[in-house]
């Protein structure tokens, strides 16, 4: 499906002009002595094109600025003899023609722009040492941005050694570019669940159960359409997702190639999402099962105020993540018998180790773990006496996951 976004329109701003096209794409020029130097590429957003331009800006001001054209045979290797380029030459170059996400471009954008260029943008990457890029760490503080921008560096001068510019990548400090990606998250049970669902706006309260029992992203979720649901053979197929660039809204891939899945729905889930359909999406193949009363796309903000409000009606802790939702269905998906495989079938996991790469997911099997998941399944304004599956009483798992699952 082509993407969809929110236009913008033309703007000036101080320094170099941005114009959005018809496609939805943005061009961004400047002028250097009188002549307008043009951006070799489109940009996806207006954010990206406006980014670009300071990193021109800041190449002019530091006086290493060549035009973008010939930065752009960068990724060739100079002939010897030639001046090599320094880490803000090749990381234009490298950004320029990396094939990324747009919300990745803005965040790398973002790490080049502000923790890498200004302490080693002069270097010239044949001069760049292990030394420096040891000192240049010593001066961060271990954030979770920090390590995301040693790791944006790692990844540029990676392409450099690639491209035959340097013989060894410099940037190896031992422990940087792993923060700690573990938080405790405690599951919320079957009957609170269905107590933020309750509290949530109507139109609004099946996405939490999808969003739990259904293992659904949120940008997945407010994705969803009319189409995607099949509600005989209880499977909703996702395929795009919505995710927010700057103050944008775009509609694109998911998050992964594995994302594209099938869901298995909860048989306990038909009918409320029958009776959701009919009374808040339009007849069109079209309509979003998440909407906005006008039928629009919830923006994030929109959402997370709303689940927010509804967490504290719930009486559950406002720090839970909407996202968690996904680990607390995956965990009583586990609960109820779904293998390692089956789980990353659902999740729309990458991977889940190496010896679980081949492993095949028996529908059979699924078919089962979804019939005792049904079980859990609590509904808003149903009060049951046991929650657990079969005779035995079940303890809530308490799990440490990723927090970038």
């Amino acid at each position: 499906m082509a993407k969809e976004r929110i236009r913008k329109k033309r703007s000036r701003a101080l320094w170099g002009t941005v114009r959005s096209r018809k496609n939805g794409t943005f061009t961004a020029s400047y002028h250097v002595n009188g002549v307008e130097i043009r951006a070799p590429h489109t940009f996806i957003t207006e954010v990206a094109a406006r980014r670009w331009l300071d990193g021109e800006r800041d190449l002019i001001d530091r006086g290493t600025w060549t035009p973008p054209a010939e930065r752009e045979q960068a990724l060739v290797p100079p002939p010897v003899g030639k001046p090599v380029l320094t880490v803000a030459e090749w990381a234009a170059a490298w950004f320029n023609s990396a094939d990324i996400r747009a919300t990745t471009r803005i965040a790398y954008e973002r790490y080049l722009r502000i923790h890498i260029l200004p302490e080693l943008g002069g270097f010239p990457i044949t001069q760049l040492t292990r030394q420096d890029v040891a000192t240049w760490w010593t001066h961060k503080q271990g954030r979770p941005t920090d390590h995301l921008a040693y790791f944006v560096l790692h990844s540029m001068m990676e392409k450099a050694v690639e491209a035959e510019l340097i013989e060894i990548n410099p940037v190896n400090v031992k422990g940087a570019g792993q923060p700690s990606k573990e938080r405790k998250i405690d599951p919320l049970t079957p009957r609170q669940v269905a107590d933020v669902a309750a509290a949530m706006p109507p139109r609004w309260q099946i996405g939490v159960l999808l969003g739990t029992y259904c293992d659904l992203r949120s940008g997945e979720l407010r994705e969803l359409r009319r189409k995607d649901i099949d509600l005989v053979a209880a499977v909703l197929h996702v395929q795009r997702g919505v995710v927010r660039v700057g103050s944008e809204l775009i509609v694109g891939p998911t998050k992964t190639d594995a994302g594209v899945r099938d869901m298995a729905i909860p048989q306990k889930l038909i009918r409320p999402l029958r009776q959701h359909m009919a009374e808040w999406v339009a007849d069109d193949p079209e309509a979003l099962i998440i909407s906005t009363d006008d039928g629009k796309t919830v923006h994030d903000s929109q959402w997370w105020r709303a689940w927010k409000k509804a967490l504290g009606v719930a009486g559950v802790d406002t720090s839970f993540h909407f996202h968690d939702l996904r680990h607390t269905g995956l965990t009583y998906a586990g609960e109820a018998g779904a293998t390692l495989a089956e789980l990353k079938e659902m999740g729309g996991h990458t991977t889940v180790g190496t010896a679980m790469r081949y492993q095949e997911v028996s529908k059979r099997h699924l078919d089962d773990v979804m019939g005792r998941l049904s079980e859990m399944v609590e509904l808003p304004g149903e009060r049951r006496r046991h929650r657990s599956v079969g005779s035995k009483p079940r303890v809530r798992p308490s799990v440490r996951v990723s927090r970038h699952v």
